[in-house]
């Protein structure tokens, strides 16, 4: 399990998300079994075992932050346009306007759809 979460460590920043999704089959199965014999081993190598699940989890959760943070980036770096678009998408061609009136008359509907339930219910 140590040398496994070793190697992990040293080759992650260059993993796919392939590799991270087969590493992460290899090690819960190697942690179901060092969990499952936990008693089998020495004290020493049980404090092994524990620390190199740490380690792992550790790096997991390392690695989920990094991908988050590069999102984040991406989505900050994209958001100029977005807003951009989506302002235009209101102002243009009496966007506002018909969003509007297209509200208006989905409003219409789900209340008359609600009065109806209301009415059968109280009958």
């Amino acid at each position: 399990m140590d040398s496994f979460v070793t190697q992990v460590e040293q080759e992650a920043d260059y993993y796919s998300l392939q590799d991270w999704e087969k590493s992460i089959e290899e090690y819960e199965s190697m942690a179901m079994d060092f969990l499952s014999s936990f008693d089998e081993y020495s004290p020493e190598e049980q404090k092994l075992g524990l620390e190199a699940i740490g380690r792992y989890q550790s790096l997991a959760i390392k690695r989920g932050v990094d991908e988050a943070q590069d999102i984040t980036e991406k989505v900050l770096d994209a958001l100029p346009f977005y807003l951009k678009g989506f302002i235009n998408g209101l102002t243009d061609d009496k966007g506002l306007e018909k969003m509007s009136e297209e509200l208006e008359d989905k409003w219409d509907v789900i209340l008359e759809t609600f009065e109806e339930r209301i009415e059968a219910l109280l009958k």
